[in-house]
């Protein structure tokens, strides 16, 4: 426990878990729960995270957390990891902004390659349904709620391009106060974007106009946007109002399953629940702002790998 805490890897909370590539290799450590696994594991399953030590790479942490987290939060995790934020429950917001730590390329690569491990089932499903280029909880939950398919407890609407770059071509771009726009969910065959405004309702004037402006220049550019709040989120009714909307736009026309209130239920107390503090993905977060990397040789031996906080190896 002393040498991770020396070694750089900031705070460690207990149990930390220990990975071991054979039973002998484990030693008595107060505080540390061990897993042996002595399968090949893909190259760069490992992160330096200091002397002797290695953290799961985000992929490998995405299996981890996939054999003990609900379907709700896992994808949570996915769209975090390959979005630009990290949960951090002391930062004003609840989270800090940070590029992306994995891509869904990757994620798949890994899954395709890493043989058999505990939660790769259910890692392997989480994936279908992962979007890059998320920017924050909210936007995770409100794609989520939107564009995951009713079997999971979503609106099944098709699926939406996250925070991607609009550019703007020549002829139009004198007419516009930007070269480039970027929509927090888009449909770019349609011209629909979803945006989502947590501060609607208390903002002032030079930022009604700003948003004003903003939602000519998209129309001006064939891209009609639809403003969703933090409260049509957080009410039912609302969001499925919203949702209606949107289906309308699209064309799509929207059927409940017969155990899709149950499943919509369990998936907004997943993603609404804002008193967990757990922070999924804050091995993977340390070594990229510490600089880790993935080692030059693949580990088997006795370098131990760490995941602390709620995962399991």
């Amino acid at each position: 426990m002393r040498h991770l805490c020396r070694s750089g890897c900031g705070s460690v909370s207990t149990p930390v878990h220990l990975f071991a590539t054979s039973a002998e290799a484990r030693c008595r450590c107060l505080g540390t729960r061990w897993h042996v696994h002595e399968a090949p594991l893909p190259r760069e399953s490992f992160w330096r995270t200091g002397e002797g030590t290695l953290s799961p790479c985000p992929e490998l942490c995405f299996v981890q957390l996939a054999e003990t987290l609900p379907f709700p939060r896992l994808l949570e995790v996915g769209f975090e990891l390959c979005g630009g934020y990290a949960k951090r429950p002391d930062a004003p917001d609840g989270f800090i902004k940070r590029q992306p730590v994995s891509t869904i390329s990757l994620m798949k690569s890994f899954l395709s390659s890493c043989g058999p491990l505990r939660g790769k089932e259910q890692a392997v499903r989480a994936a279908r349904y992962l979007a890059e280029g998320s920017a924050s909880p909210m936007e995770t939950a409100a794609y989520l709620l939107l564009c995951l398919p009713e079997r999971y407890g979503g609106h099944g609407l098709p699926r939406a391009r996250m925070n991607c770059r609009i550019d703007i071509d020549e002829r139009k771009r004198a007419t516009t106060s930007k070269g480039h726009y970027r929509c927090d969910l888009l449909w770019p065959q349609t011209g629909l974007a979803v945006e989502y405004d947590s501060d609607l309702c208390h903002t002032g004037s030079d930022r009604i106009a700003a948003d004003a402006h903003r939602r000519v220049e998209l129309a001006y550019l064939g891209i009609e946007t639809i403003t969703m709040t933090r409260q049509q989120i957080l009410n039912r009714a609302k969001t499925e109002r919203l949702a209606s909307t949107v289906a309308k736009k699209l064309g799509v026309r929207k059927r409940k399953r017969a155990d899709w209130t149950r499943e919509q239920t369990a998936l907004r107390a997943h993603l609404l629940d804002f008193s967990s503090t757990y922070d999924p993905a804050s091995t993977v977060r340390h070594a990229a702002e510490t600089g880790g990397h993935a080692p030059d040789e693949p580990i088997f031996g006795h370098e131990t790998a760490f995941w602390h906080e709620n995962g399991r190896l």
